[in-house]
C-alpha cells in the first residue's frame, strides 16, 4: 500500500471518548506505517495509531500539541511472514486506569510497555476531521498488506469479537462477521472490490476515498503465503513491493546472491509460481530450493551443497 491512503471526514460530536478499532496487517518492511491517524486542520491535535521504526506497536494522542495519552509497547512486530491481528480499545472515561487503553495483538492483552501514559479527561478522534487509514498526512504510509478493518464508535469490544482460535490448525484467524455495533461513524472495510476498495460494509455507508492505486492479493490471514524474504538483503540488495510478491535485483554485474522466502520446508509436497519479466543485458534468472541464505554477494543458488538452482 506504499504510496496509498484511505481517507474519510467523520461527523459528529468531536473527541469521542470511547471506540475500537480493529484490522489485520502483514508488514513487508520495518520502516514506520500509520495505520489509523486523524488530525484538526490547524494540526495541534491528532491520534496515531502506529508501528514505529523500530518495530514497537504506538497509540498516542495530543491536545493542543501536547501529548495526552500514549502506550508503546515494549514488544516489536518485525516479522514481514506473519499477520498481525490489532485491536485498540479507546475508553479514556473508564474508572479503571489500566484499561483506558488497552492493545490486543492476535487475541492477547499486550501488558509490557516503554511508555505508559493514560489520562481520563482528554479524549480523542476529533470526528468533524479528516481520519486516514495506510497514512500520516502524506507520508509513513503503510508498507504491507492490510485485511478486515472495522472502527466501532462509541463502543468497546476486546479482540474476541473480531477473531478466533481455528479448532484444527490453533492459529488465530478472522471472524468475517463480527457482531458488533458500529455506530454513526463506524465502518468495516474488506477492501473485496478491486473497483471501489474503500467501500464500507458495515451498513453505515460511511465510504473511504483511495489516494493511490491499490492491489488486491490472495495473502490474508486465514491464508498466508510465502513471499519473498526482505530480511535477507546483506547481499542482494534488492528492491520489494506488492506486499512482497515483487523483487527487483540489483542491477550491476557484481551481484549474483539470491533471495530467499519467508517459509521454510523439510518435509511433505510443496507448490510455487514465479514469475519472471524482465532482466538486463546478458542476465540471468534462477530459482529453485536452499537450505541456506546467502553468504557473499557473489553466491549463486545452487553453487554448494543442499541447493538446487534451475536456469
Amino acid at each position: 500500500m506504499a504510496s496509498t491512503k484511505l481517507t474519510r471526514t467523520m461527523t459528529g460530536t468531536p473527541y469521542a471518548k470511547k471506540w475500537t478499532y480493529s484490522t489485520w496487517i502483514k508488514r513487508s518492511g520495518v520502516a514506520e506505517d500509520y495505520i489509523f491517524y486523524a488530525v484538526d486542520g490547524g494540526g495541534t491535535n491528532k491520534t496515531h495509531v502506529t508501528f514505529s521504526a523500530a518495530g514497537n506497536f504506538r497509540i498516542y494522542n495530543t491536545i493542543s500539541s501536547s501529548t495526552s495519552n500514549d502506550l508503546k509497547t515494549n514488544r516489536l512486530f518485525r516479522d514481514p511472514s506473519a499477520w498481525y491481528h490489532i485491536v485498540v480499545i479507546w475508553d479514556t472515561a473508564n474508572g479503571t486506569p489500566a484499561d483506558r487503553i488497552q492493545i490486543w495483538v492476535n487475541g492477547v492483552r499486550e501488558t509490557s510497555f516503554a511508555t505508559e501514559t493514560l489520562n481520563d479527561e482528554n479524549g480523542t478522534i476529533n470526528t468533524a476531521v479528516e481520519h486516514q487509514i495506510s497514512g500520516y498526512a502524506t507520508s509513513s504510509y503503510i508498507d504491507g498488506v492490510m485485511a478486515h478493518t472495522h472502527f466501532c464508535d462509541n463502543q468497546t469490544y476486546d479482540a474476541s469479537y473480531f477473531g478466533e482460535t481455528d479448532a484444527t490448525s490453533g492459529i488465530w484467524i478472522a471472524k468475517s462477521g463480527p457482531s458488533v455495533t458500529y455506530g454513526d461513524n463506524g465502518f468495516f472495510l474488506k477492501y473485496q472490490d478491486t473497483a471501489a476498495f474503500g467501500d464500507d460494509s458495515s451498513g453505515e455507508t460511511n465510504d473511504f476515498t483511495v489516494t493511490g492505486t491499490m492491489t488486491q492479493t490472495k495473502d490474508t490471514p486465514d491464508n498466508n503465503f510465502c513471499t519473498i524474504n526482505p530480511l535477507d538483503d546483506y547481499y542482494q540488495e534488492s528492491t520489494y513491493s506488492n506486499g512482497n510478491t515483487k523483487v527487483v535485483t540489483e542491477s550491476g554485474s557484481a551481484v549474483y546472491a539470491f533471495n530467499t522466502a519467508t517459509m521454510g520446508v523439510d518435509t511433505g509436497k510443496w507448490y510455487w509460481e514465479v514469475k519472471y519479466t524482465n532482466s538486463t543485458a546478458g542476465g540471468a534468472f534462477m530459482y529453485g530450493v536452499a537450505a541456506e541464505m546467502a553468504t557473499s554477494a557473489s553466491t549463486e543458488l545452487g553453487q554448494t551443497a543442499n541447493q538446487i538452482g534451475l536456469l
